[in-house]
């Protein structure tokens, strides 16, 4: 039988008892410490995701805000073009800079637009206003000439483009 060379837990002595008692603290300590490392990866995997997100969402929040400044200079800009644009140097700078702000703010919807898409939301408004942009800038350009026809007298020109930014800046 296996008895006579497998000692019993009876017939073990204190110092195999001591050895055993150790062998199988550090076997647990062991799968305990194994344990904790696993939920702590799956902890750490969790946290990254959320910190991915808060960043995404941090970024997006910052594209719009930019696009929001730049459609609001492009506004300025154009209020400066009727105001001041009656000799051709103003006329040149604020046309130039109506139009660095119109694409200026088309790269920052677009931007915006990405982040949502890699984040997995909605596009929808940002699709709405990238077309509400590109409307606007037809309607700007058609009162453009009729500025330059009319001897650019800006108060025509302001009653074909009376507060058409609202649904952009709604």
């Amino acid at each position: 039988s296996w008895g006579i060379f497998m000692p019993t837990l009876r017939d073990l002595s204190i110092r195999n008892w001591l050895l055993l008692l150790t062998g199988s603290l550090t076997v647990l300590m062991l799968a305990t410490c194994v344990v904790g490392l696993l939920f702590e990866r799956a902890s750490h995997g969790r946290m990254k995701r959320h910190l991915d997100v808060a960043v995404e969402t941090a970024e997006a929040r910052e594209a719009a805000r930019s696009a929001q400044v730049h459609f609001m200079k492009q506004v300025d800009e154009w209020k400066n073009l009727l105001l001041r644009g009656y000799d051709e140097v103003a006329y040149d700078r604020h046309i130039g800079r109506f139009y660095a702000e119109e694409k200026l703010v088309g790269t920052e919807l677009e931007r915006l637009r990405g982040q949502m898409l890699t984040g997995g939301m909605e596009t929808v408004r940002i699709d709405a206003a990238l077309k509400t942009h590109a409307d606007l800038g037809d309607r700007y350009r058609t009162a453009l000439k009729t500025f330059d026809k009319v001897g650019r007298e800006s108060f025509k020109v302001d009653e074909e483009v009376k507060e058409i930014d609202r649904a952009l800046t709604d």
